[in-house]
């Protein structure tokens, strides 16, 4: 008998273009070999060209009970990993993290704290619900996967400039209570090389150091939500965080030199 594949939730919103939220998502889960669910956060108009043009966040209560309904039924919804995205306001922020810390459906949790949209720059979490992620979301995650812009909105700084001013803060937002934090380099444009920093709560820190590549808005867009995606599955299958790092890392490259 066949291994079983590993089953892989997504917790985030929908992109009608199909190029980054929940959509990529399930493409990375089938492209690596897992069954992919999917509880939707909110709706949005945009294209990579376009960027967000508008945000639609159903009721939380609707989140709940999508959320509910699969984590009552383990025997046929069991999940080995969990990666959460762009969630929009406090009540689903709150809705989310009271339904991990009930069912405790599996410890493999990402989170990428999708705040503001790469793809035109709209809000994609209210400000308020910023704390609460931090406070009771956080402490439940396996690792979450911050960008420069995200982390100086959250540490409430400028954006890091080098990587000294990464690992500074990196290590403060290591503080949160997630397991470990990849703050993500991409943002970091002087440098002909893209560094992430992973930091973990051993002590640990990890240098993942790639070249730039230069790719256009269509290929660029959804990339962070693929990586988040590759290390949940990664992380179902039983690797470490260094190397469900390491392999989305090379997944993500992959895809981006076949498109």
């Amino acid at each position: 008998m066949s291994p079983r594949r590993p089953a892989v939730l997504s917790i985030a919103g929908s992109d009608p273009s199909g190029g980054a939220g929940i959509q990529t998502d399930l493409k990375t889960f089938t492209a690596l070999g897992a069954d992919g669910m999917a509880v939707i956060t909110m709706l949005t108009a945009q294209s990579p060209q376009a960027g967000v043009q508008a945000i639609h966040v159903p009721p939380s209560n609707f989140l709940e009970q999508q959320l509910h309904t699969l984590f009552d039924d383990n025997e046929n919804c069991a999940v080995d990993a969990i990666k959460i995205g762009a969630l929009g306001n406090a009540a689903n922020v709150r809705a989310v993290s009271d339904a991990l810390r009930r069912w405790k459906p599996t410890k493999n949790v990402v989170l990428d704290p999708v705040i503001v949209a790469t793809a035109g720059g709209q809000a994609l979490l209210e400000t308020e619900a910023m704390k609460l992620l931090l406070d009771e979301l956080l402490p439940i995650c396996a690792v979450w996967t911050p960008n420069l812009p995200e982390a100086a909105k959250l540490l409430g700084t400028e954006q890091a400039n080098d990587e000294a001013e990464m690992l500074k803060q990196c290590h403060e937002l290591g503080k949160f209570g997630a397991k470990a934090v990849l703050l993500k380099g991409g943002h970091l444009t002087k440098s002909d090389q893209s560094t992430d920093i992973l930091s973990k709560l051993d002590g640990a820190d990890e240098f993942f150091r790639a070249k730039r590549l230069n790719v256009n808005a269509k290929i660029a867009h959804g990339t962070g939500c693929r990586l988040s995606s590759a290390m949940a599955v990664y992380l179902a299958r039983g690797h470490t965080v260094t190397e469900a790092v390491q392999y989305a890392k090379s997944f993500v490259e992959q895809q981006i030199g076949y498109s």
